[in-house]
């Protein structure tokens, strides 16, 4: 054997010690590869069935770090947006999805993707980012199903921004989703809530109207609204009891408009208002 030959198998020992051995046992994954990853993603999807978020976000966080052309990355992404929303880390979920989006995913993961990003906006004041987001779905002609959830964003949004007859028209559009009863407590509850005492108003008419339109904002919901919804609607109730307390009235009228305060206020007793 030359000494070149002895050189160039002493390499291929060096750079690929497999080939050192005759043995059937099959050499570890290493630490990149796709048996790794799918073994991260079996682990971390069983942890989120059992509770275990935090396994599950960090296994989700090591395969997009670790793996970026693995099969299965817009459901981790999605999966792990859908964590940090629960934990109300907005600013992560948003920056999950512009990532995620910037890979140009299929059309209904990208529909997804938006839902997250319009409901994170909302959730951090961001009315206006968020209708932006609901409108560019719909522009993209989803299925069905998107469709409503992007018109309830949509809703939800411009009744933030104090655009009710907007927000009705939304909602109303919107009417075939099993989620229409709470986005309609909510923004049913900031339509009365906007409602302005009117020149020359006798406060005895003012304060019947406005009690009556929580009263039937109420009675339209189901018994036990998501929480949020019930929220707001407590929320906006409790700040037209304080309305009232400040205002200049005599004691026989503030006596009948309690009254009648009280009959709204009942039918939330069971929806557990902070």
């Amino acid at each position: 054997m030359t000494q070149i030959s002895a050189i160039f198998i002493l390499a291929l020992f060096t750079i690929h010690p497999s080939f050192a051995s005759t043995s059937s046992e099959v050499p570890h994954p290493g630490p990149r590869s796709q048996e790794q990853a799918k073994f991260l993603y079996q682990e971390a999807m069983e942890a989120l069935k059992t509770g275990k978020t935090e396994l599950a976000q960090e296994d989700f966080q090591k395969i997009l770090k670790t793996y970026p052309q693995f099969s299965e990355k817009f459901v981790v992404y999605q999966e792990l947006m859908k964590l940090q929303l629960t934990k109300k880390n907005y600013p992560e979920v948003l920056s999950l999805a512009k990532e995620a989006l910037l890979q140009h995913p299929m059309k209904g993961i990208t529909s997804a993707i938006q839902l997250m990003r319009a409901e994170a906006q909302l959730q951090s004041g961001n009315a206006l980012k968020s209708k932006i987001i609901a409108e560019e779905i719909l522009k993209s002609k989803p299925d069905e199903n998107t469709i409503t959830s992007a018109l309830l964003y949509k809703a939800e949004s411009l009744s933030q921004l104090g655009k009710n007859k907007e927000a009705f028209a939304s909602l109303d559009a919107a009417k075939s989703n099993p989620k229409f009863a709470d986005a309609e407590l909510k923004i049913r509850a900031r339509a009365c809530s906007s409602q302005k005492r009117q020149p020359k108003q006798d406060a005895l008419e003012y304060f019947h109207e406005k009690n009556l339109c929580f009263k039937e904002s109420a009675a339209l919901s189901k018994s036990y609204p998501a929480s949020d919804a019930a929220q707001v609607w407590c929320d906006r109730f409790e700040g037209f009891q304080a309305e009232l307390s400040k205002t200049k009235i005599d004691e026989f009228t503030l006596q009948k408009i309690q009254a009648e305060m009280q009959t709204a206020k009942a039918l939330s007793a069971t929806w557990g208002c902070k």
